[in-house]
């Protein structure tokens, strides 16, 4: 019984390495994506390992807790589904499945809702990119500012810059209604930038220009290039 799990907890620190260590490491990646498990089993037939209880994957700051873990060591990939928990730097994150893949060096989550002391976002489709250090919402994803609320075609985050890219974006609040391009927001900022064919819709009265700076704090709204002033007779 003893040799049986020493050979197991072997494998699972070799399965480690080569699925979540080597892409990393060929990315010349500063942190590397870890996982962690209680207990597992191995199938010598089909070359997986089902990590039965709680399961860790942790890079860079980010920790991912799933029920489970089913893991591929020839295709290099993980999965899980339940309740999924992602936290990182005061934000926690929910999600109903995860698929990892060790090729590509991400894992993509459906189902996703978030929250954190400045916003909260949702999206049918999240995939975190470890090489590249984002993170992108598709499938009608949302970001909510204090009063603000982006719609948007898709929604990326940069962990590293702190900042949230959307396009093809509506932005509402009580009162008037936004669309541009795109929308920029940089945590801490408390400004969103709109750009391309920006505009600003209140009641009867339309604001377009280059750019629409929205000012979270104030309600502020400043248009800015070739600005166009419409209004309704």
């Amino acid at each position: 019984m003893k040799k049986e799990k020493g050979f197991v907890g072997l494998l699972i620190k070799i399965l480690v390495v080569y699925i979540f260590l080597m892409p990393a490491l060929a990315g010349a990646q500063e942190e590397e994506v870890v996982i962690r498990t209680t207990m597992a089993e191995y199938d010598e037939e089909t070359g997986r390992i089902f990590a039965q209880g709680e399961s860790t994957i942790t890079w860079q700051g980010i920790t991912m807790v799933c029920p489970y873990l089913e893991l591929d060591t020839i295709k290099q990939e993980a999965t899980s589904s339940g309740e999924i928990v992602i936290t990182w730097e005061g934000a926690r994150v929910e999600a109903r499945e995860l698929f990892f893949s060790g090729e590509d060096n991400r894992a993509h989550l459906s189902g996703v809702d978030g929250v954190s002391d400045t916003h909260s976002f949702s999206a049918a489709e999240v995939v975190f990119d470890f090489t590249r250090e984002r993170m992108v919402m598709t499938g009608n994803p949302l970001l909510e500012l204090s009063e603000y609320t982006i719609r948007a075609q898709s929604i990326e985050h940069s962990f590293p810059a702190r900042s949230w890219l959307a396009s093809s974006v509506t932005l509402t609040r009580p009162g008037w209604e936004g669309s541009s391009e795109r929308a920029f927001y940089r945590e801490g900022d408390e400004v969103i930038e709109l750009s391309g064919n920006a505009r600003v819709r209140r009641e009867e009265s339309t604001l377009q220009g280059n750019k629409v700076l929205v000012f979270l704090e104030t309600g502020r709204v400043r248009v800015e290039g070739d600005v166009e002033i419409t209004i309704a007779q």
